[in-house]
């Protein structure tokens, strides 16, 4: 009984993800780097006269995280979606560092894509991702929206990483329990459990838990702490730059703002109301306005 639920519950996940993608007019491509597979949505064909947001997704996340968000941009946009190596669709080359994997990837993407510059949001470990590529290629990169950023020293210890010091790393969730109260620390409404997708979501997680494990442990150091961002860097950037936290994160400690807007001359600080580390799922209308008037609105 509990196989056929799961195989239910994927049929439904697949043609949710199907909706996303055709409600946003993107297409799903492929990409290989080194005999390994990774996936990306953008639209058939991007036009040049319209601006183009690249968004990166956090940890244990996937490039369909975005589709309440893209759908609340009014406008004439360009997006490019990444999976990111080892999550959604993407495949992961065990030969390879992920840093180095998501390097390649995004670059790949972006001369796939024939564009000059992009606007890049990123979540969480997409926002510690854009960073690295942002001084990569700084002549690629508009803007550089950090949600929930990673790799910030704070002073203080959030209630994610209080559990991650107790031995008790939410992210290496095996019962329905523990994978509910894993989204309860990203989201401030996480979605109701419901069957037979719950029953799916949990399988999938625990299946793809070896690869995120063996990502885990190379971007972070003895502290299980994500490797710092170089902030001395990231202020010289030519770039408009932003940070974005809600008002009711629970994963990264509020402390990092004031390390940021100490060191990072002229970032933008905004704090989402009603929302939790995800804002992009949170307050998906509240993100578009704000990438619209103030990060868009900033170039």
């Amino acid at each position: 009984m509990k196989r056929i639920s799961i195989k239910i519950g994927h049929l439904i996940w697949s043609f949710f993800l199907f909706l996303g993608r055709k409600s946003n007019g993107l297409e799903k491509n492929i990409i290989t780097i080194n005999d390994t597979r990774y996936a990306y949505l953008a639209p058939s064909t991007v036009d040049p006269e319209f601006e183009t947001i690249v968004l990166i997704h956090g940890f244990t996340g996937f490039k369909e995280y975005w589709s309440d968000f893209m759908r609340s941009c009014r406008g004439k946009l360009n997006f490019i979606v990444i999976d990111l190596p080892g999550h959604g669709e993407s495949g992961f080359d065990h030969e390879t560092s992920f840093q180095k994997q998501t390097s390649a990837l995004v670059h790949e993407v972006i001369c796939r894509s024939q564009i000059k510059t992009a606007h890049f949001v990123g979540a969480s470990v997409g926002a510690w991702v854009a960073c690295l590529f942002a001084m990569e290629s700084p002549s690629y990169v508009k803007t550089l929206t950090l949600i929930g950023p990673v790799g910030v020293p704070a002073t203080s210890s959030s209630e994610f990483f209080s559990l991650v010091d107790e031995g008790k790393n939410p992210f290496w969730a095996s019962t329905q329990q523990e994978y509910t109260h894993l989204l309860g620390l990203a989201l401030k409404n996480p979605p109701p459990e419901f069957w037979p997708l719950s029953n799916f979501l949990l399988a999938d997680y625990a299946k793809r838990q070896p690869i995120y494990k063996h990502i885990w442990q190379q971007i972070t150091d003895s502290d299980q702490r994500v490797l710092p961002i170089d902030l001395a860097r990231l202020s010289e950037l030519p770039c408009s730059k932003h940070v974005i936290m809600g008002d009711e994160e629970r994963t990264i400690h509020h402390s990092i703002l004031k390390k940021l807007t100490d060191q990072v001359s002229g970032i933008g600080v905004h704090q989402c109301p009603e929302s939790g580390h995800s804002v992009q799922c949170d307050q998906p209308k509240w993100l578009a306005d704000l990438v619209r008037t103030e990060v868009i609105g900033s170039s």
